[in-house]
């Protein structure tokens, strides 16, 4: 099986764990009773440092291997999401969110990279379109199924399992990759 078809899970839950903001933003809202524009500044805070961490991607993926720095920044995108209910004060929320910002800032051009170089000529039309698949998918499954969780399990509760699932996920994708030959020659 082609790298690109075994490392499809990857973006599909970085998705996954994006629309965990939509509930991010109710949670901090209604639970913690946080501004409109205390939100605002979080995520735009989230937006700015993975807009500048986005320039590092060539240094990072030099020093370390890229599919497995894609793996830890993903793992660790959701993973900050996940945490929100534990997070009690506006500054930890705020380093939460910079670092889930500078995650996100490295995996996605890490992931087109990944892509461009593991598709040959004839197949980087197919990677690029399972990979948007991918996502649109997630995009239609992963909010109504988080959202009756939420309903049968409560706010909080729904951080927590999405972001178990979600980092349970990526653990299967990277112990299925890992002895894909291009995977193990390059670690």
């Amino acid at each position: 099986m082609p790298i690109y078809q075994q490392t499809l899970p990857i973006p599909s839950t970085m998705m996954s764990a994006n629309y965990c903001y939509s509930f991010y933003v109710v949670y901090l809202n209604d639970v913690t009773g946080l501004s409109g524009t205390a939100i605002g500044f979080l995520t735009s805070f989230a937006a700015v440092i993975g807009g500048v961490e986005a320039l590092s991607v060539g240094a990072l993926a030099r020093r370390f291997t890229p599919h497995w720095l894609l793996l830890v920044t993903v793992i660790g995108a959701a993973a900050l999401i996940a945490v929100t209910p534990l997070l009690g004060s506006f500054v930890l929320l705020a380093v939460a969110m910079g670092l889930r910002g500078a995650s996100l800032g490295i995996s996605p051009p890490l992931m087109m990279s990944i892509l461009s170089r593991a598709a040959d000529k004839d197949s980087q039309g197919t990677s690029v379109g399972l990979r948007n698949t991918a996502n649109r998918l997630t995009g239609v499954v992963v909010p109504i199924s988080m959202g009756a969780l939420v309903d049968l399990v409560g706010i909080e509760n729904g951080f927590y399992l999405t972001g178990g699932l979600i980092v349970t996920l990526l653990f299967i994708t990277g112990w299925r990759a890992r002895g894909h030959p291009e995977i193990a020659a390059a670690s």
